[in-house]
């Protein structure tokens, strides 16, 4: 082992240290993300680890093969948990996409572990029975795990954050690139070994990157929160629309249901707002029961958008059990206009909406 691998990995290990003390003490991000994020780096630390392991028993006498491939073993089959556990941990909701890579990196460990241990160059990895460590024959599969991990990470990462912040993706592609360019020296230059130097780094900047859009956004329905059209309100230079929709008797629903029904209808309201006024604006969630759209145009017809929404709603509603009716009001914000003052004059539409709204279904 040369004093460059063991500074490196002496700095990956600190890092890691680092990582997950500040971790454990955010109190922004939920204890579920907590979890995903810690195992990561433990991962992350048990392959560093691993890693001068089977530099120390590489070639070493024939009695330690056995704890060779083990140590190599560790190595590579924790690889494809890192993005499976960084995607659980940065996108938190249940996703049918997560139990398919799930499969696929225990297909990979099952396959490595046959192969390690029935003695075949037809693996991942192989260690002769001289001791000595060579990359298989289908080393090849491994990097296809590994950059399909990769990949369907990334395009999570700007899924999200074009569905829901509309903010500039550029560090989302340098980090991006940036590990492809890694992955890509250590294949074709394997001495170098510092893949997982700039994987700890990509991981760092992940989490700022999130760790800020999570300060702006409410985390259960995945809309911007108050703060948020607070801060976008003293940069303001234009006049905008905003449109406030209500659920109707929110009180009454907090008595009739539990806290999990409840969670359901705002959830479910939330995702209906967004999926229909996203094209026109920012949403937020700006208390417990109203939601809001800035919409940047004055010239588009409030009302009959307004109304069309409420019929969607409506028609949900029948397909749908208790899901509650919400009122819609709407004003213009100047740049001079205060939020409370414009949220005032939407709720006087609201009250006016809320009379009128039946003769929409007619």
């Amino acid at each position: 082992m040369t004093p460059y691998f063991a500074a490196l990995t002496c700095i990956n290990i600190i890092t890691l240290v680092m990582l997950i003390i500040d971790f454990i003490g955010n109190t922004i991000i939920t204890p579920f993300q907590k979890g995903n994020l810690v195992a990561t780096c433990i991962m992350i630390l048990f392959i560093c680890i691993s890693e001068v392991f089977a530099t120390i028993l590489d070639g070493a006498d024939v009695k330690y093969r056995f704890y060779h491939i083990l140590v190599n073993f560790v190595g590579f089959s924790f690889v494809p948990g890192i993005y499976y556990t960084l995607m659980r941990a940065m996108f938190p909701k249940k996703n049918k996409f997560f139990n398919i890579f799930l499969a696929i990196w225990i297909a990979f460990d099952i396959f490595m572990l046959v192969c390690l241990f029935t003695g075949t160059e037809h693996g991942i990895i192989y260690v002769d029975k001289n001791n000595n460590y060579s990359r298989g024959k289908e080393f090849f599969f491994f990097i296809i795990v590994y950059s399909f991990g990769t990949i369907c990470f990334f395009f999570e990462n700007l899924y999200i954050s074009l569905r829901f912040w509309k903010r500039t993706n550029i560090m989302l592609i340098i980090d991006f690139l940036f590990i492809l360019f890694a992955t890509f020296v250590q294949i074709i230059f394997p001495g170098i070994q510092v893949s997982w130097t700039c994987i700890i780094i990509s991981i760092t900047m992940y989490y700022l990157y999130f760790e800020s859009l999570y300060q702006q956004m409410d985390t259960q329905t995945y809309l911007l929160n108050y703060t948020s059209l607070k801060t976008w309100k003293k940069h303001q230079k234009k006049t905008v629309l905003i449109v406030v929709a209500e659920l109707d008797n929110y009180s009454k629903l907090k008595i009739n249901y539990s806290r999990d029904q409840i969670n359901t209808i705002l959830e479910t309201i939330a995702k209906l707002f967004h999926s229909y006024y996203k094209k026109y604006g920012r949403c937020y969630r700006i208390g417990s029961e109203e939601f809001c759209v800035v919409i940047p145009s004055t010239g588009i017809d409030i009302e009959t958008l307004n109304k069309e929404f409420f019929i969607d709603i409506v028609k949900y509603n029948f397909e749908t059990a208790d899901m509650p009716l919400i009122s819609i009001g709407y004003s213009e914000m100047t740049p001079y206009t205060d939020i409370a003052q414009a949220l005032s004059l939407a709720d006087a539409k609201k009250r006016i909406f809320i009379k009128e709204r039946l003769k929409f279904l007619y």
